[in-house]
């Protein structure tokens, strides 16, 4: 598509305007416009550029600078930039005045009569020297006719200014807002005022005590336990000179509280000064013996005794199987 830049001036004919599109050869026509080039807002001018556009088979575009223009090009559907578009090489750019010279008038220049026009012999008027009559119905009827033709143009002329747009304008001040800071002093009862604060604006004041009580009873929508199982250290002691082997198993308190460990214990035997101990790690459960939650209960003191609920039976197993809490549960 061959793309052709002309270049815009104020005072440019009109009718070069719409010469470019006889002359130019490219289909996109590109105008660069000045600042404050008026004829780009009227109307009429831009839908008779836009019909010989579509009667040539022409794009054009406008670059123009004022934002008034850009809209109202706009709204004829025309195609306008704020600053001009990149353009292809090879791009032919020129002005309008460069496009269609004008030839600048010569003083005392023989005037040369145009061979493509036909001319015609000048006949100079005749004027009558005899005197005209004065035909009073004649001259009361053009009158007539004169005041007619004159009353009904000014009615029409009326008629368009009432009818023309108007714009209105409304001019609002805008208020901008001063800071001021003034300082006050307000004065409780029995309270000591500072020299240096004496010239200022006082405001009486008193002591205001509120008490506000108030009851909301929520009714529970049910009931969830967060449990966390209670964990600890249990030192076992074997008071017999035989080492023992322990499988997982649970101890029980005397509370009814259960502990577990779950790793292989050997005890060491007693050594002649004192009974061989290990320690371990238990977990209470979260659930006693009626399956309710074992909640504070699983907290237990250290140096609380411990047995084997397997073995309660055997006593002779309770003297070398016989342990205490040493540590505490967390």
């Amino acid at each position: 598509m061959k793309v052709i830049q002309v270049a815009l001036a104020p005072g440019d004919s009109i009718r070069d305007i719409f010469r470019v599109f006889e002359v130019a050869g490219a289909e996109k026509i590109v105008f660069v416009c000045p600042r404050h080039f008026s004829v780009l807002s009227d109307i009429s001018f831009l839908k008779k550029l836009k019909g010989a556009a579509i009667q040539f088979h022409k794009k054009i575009i406008f670059v123009v600078k004022e934002v008034a223009l850009l809209d109202i090009l706009a709204s004829q559907e025309i195609e306008a930039f704020p600053e001009a578009p990149e353009l292809p090489k090879g791009c032919m750019e020129v002005a309008l005045r460069d496009l269609f010279p004008r030839e600048q008038a010569k003083k005392n220049a023989p005037i040369v009569a145009s061979h493509s026009r036909g001319t015609a012999p000048v006949e100079h008027p005749k004027f009558s020297t005899r005197r005209i009559e004065n035909t009073h119905g004649e001259s009361s009827a053009r009158g007539k006719i004169f005041f007619i033709f004159f009353g009904v143009v000014i009615f029409l002329l009326s008629v368009w200014l009432w009818l023309a747009p108007s714009a209105k304008i409304t001019i609002k001040s805008r208020v901008s807002p001063i800071p001021v800071t003034q300082n006050f002093l307000i004065s409780m009862p029995s309270s000591e005022i500072p020299e240096d604060s004496q010239t200022l604006p006082q405001m009486s004041g008193i002591y205001v005590q509120t008490e506000v009580r108030e009851t909301e009873v929520v009714p529970a929508t049910g009931r969830r336990y967060d449990i966390t199982d209670a964990k600890g250290k249990v030192t076992l002691y074997n008071e017999t000179t035989q080492p023992k082997f322990l499988l997982p198993s649970r101890l029980e308190s005397p509370e009814g509280v259960i502990v577990r460990f779950d790793q292989e214990v050997i005890i060491p035997p007693h050594d002649g000064n004192k009974a061989g101990s290990v320690v371990i790690e238990v977990r209470a459960d979260p659930l006693d013996e009626d399956g309710d939650p074992i909640g504070d209960k699983g907290n237990l003191l250290a140096g609380t005794e411990f047995v084997f609920p397997a073995l309660r039976a055997c006593r002779s197993e309770r003297r070398y199987l016989f342990c205490w809490f040493r540590s505490y549960f967390y």
